[in-house]
């Protein structure tokens, strides 16, 4: 399966830092900014990727993609809150204090649990559960530290 990475553009809204460096070089917790994007479709099994470059990058992605497809929504069909979430990560990172909400403000739409059936037609299947992919994160970040 192919995935396309745009990495264009000129890092205007980075300035000053990308004056000197492409933004998507500019070191995240000691390493590039691309790293993390590739690593997660490493994470999803995609083992060939486009990478486009250039400024123009709109102009690339039309001529390698077409109308209607250009997109597809990668997920593992389950759904979660954000309460579930914050305590599988709670429980990943070994937090030791409370999490609270507050329940009085909006927390957005209430489901949110992506439509993955196109890619699932064409063969995707989630092989890292959401939280094996947290904990691996998780894992290589504690390394950079």
């Amino acid at each position: 399966m192919k995935a396309i990475l745009l990495a264009g553009g000129t890092g205007t809204r980075l300035r000053p830092a990308t004056l000197g460096i492409n933004k998507h070089l500019i070191p995240v917790y000691n390493k590039p900014m691309i790293y993390y994007s590739l690593s997660i479709l490493m994470l999803c099994k995609f083992r060939e990727v486009i990478l486009i470059c250039d400024t123009d990058s709109k102009k690339t992605y039309q001529k390698l993609t077409s109308p209607m497809c250009s997109h597809v929504n990668v997920g593992s069909g389950k759904d979660l809150s954000i309460k579930q979430l914050a305590k599988i990560i709670k429980e990943i990172v070994n937090f030791k204090g409370e999490i609270t909400f507050d329940e009085s403000k909006p927390d957005g739409i209430s489901r949110k649990l992506l439509d993955s059936e196109r890619i699932y037609s064409l063969g995707f299947k989630s092989q890292t559960s959401l939280k094996d992919g947290i904990i691996k994160t998780y894992n290589d970040f504690i390394k950079t530290l």
